[in-house]
C-alpha cells in the first residue's frame, strides 16, 4: 500500500510566491477601460436624447418663456408603434403653482395657450391628441398631478382644422384625470 503513494516535493520554482508578479499596468488599464466605457455610454445617451427631443425644443422654450418656472418637458409620438389604433400624442409636462381642482378655468386657459403655442412650433396635424400633464409640488407635501387631454384631430379627419369648432359652436371640454386620487 505504501508503494502506491508517491511523494512529491515542491521545488523552489513550484511555490506560489515564485510566480512572476502581476503587472501594475493591468489594473490601470481596467480602470481606464471602465472610464472610457462610461464616457461612451454618456455620449450615446446625450446623442439619443438630443435627436429624440430636437423637434420639440422650440415649443419647450416657448412654453418656458410663456410660463416662467413651469419647467416644461415636451415629447411626442405613439406608445406602441405596432398597434394601429393607439393615438399619436403630443405630451407636455409642466409644473404649476395652482390647484386644478380649485381653478379649473385657469387650467383650461393654460391648456388653450399650450395648444396655441404647439400650433406655432410643432406640426400638430401629425398628432391626434394633446396631453397636458400638470403637477403641483407644494413644499413638504405630496405632489399633486393632473392630466388634461384635448383632441387635436379625429382619427378620420385629415387635418387639425377640420375638427376645430366654428365660432358659434362650443368646443368639447377637455378630459381631466386626477392622478392623486388613485
Amino acid at each position: 500500500m505504501n508503494d502506491k503513494i508517491q511523494m512529491t516535493s515542491l521545488e523552489n520554482n513550484d511555490r506560489p510566491d515564485s510566480f512572476p508578479a502581476a503587472s501594475s499596468n493591468a489594473g490601470k488599464n481596467v480602470v481606464l477601460a471602465m472610464f472610457l466605457f462610461a464616457g461612451v455610454l454618456v455620449a450615446s445617451m446625450f446623442v439619443y436624447w438630443h435627436f429624440h427631443t430636437v423637434k420639440f425644443r422650440p415649443l419647450q422654450e416657448a412654453i418656458a418663456s410663456e410660463f416662467p418656472g413651469s419647467k416644461p418637458r415636451v415629447d411626442g409620438g405613439k406608445r406602441k408603434l405596432h398597434v394601429e389604433s393607439l393615438p399619436r400624442v403630443l405630451r407636455v409636462v409642466m409644473k404649476i403653482d395652482f390647484n386644478v381642482e380649485e381653478s379649473p378655468d385657469k387650467a383650461d386657459r393654460q391648456l388653450e395657450q399650450v395648444r396655441n403655442l404647439a400650433e406655432k412650433y410643432v406640426e400638430v396635424d401629425t398628432y391626434d391628441e394633446l396631453e397636458l400633464h400638470l403637477y403641483q409640488a407644494p413644499p413638504e407635501r405630496e405632489i399633486k398631478q393632473w392630466e388634461l387631454t384635448l383632441p387635436i384631430r379625429s382619427p378620420a379627419g385629415p387635418t387639425a382644422s377640420a375638427d376645430r369648432p366654428a365660432a358659434d359652436e362650443t368646443p368639447a371640454p377637455p378630459v381631466v384625470r386626477d392622478d392623486t386620487a388613485e
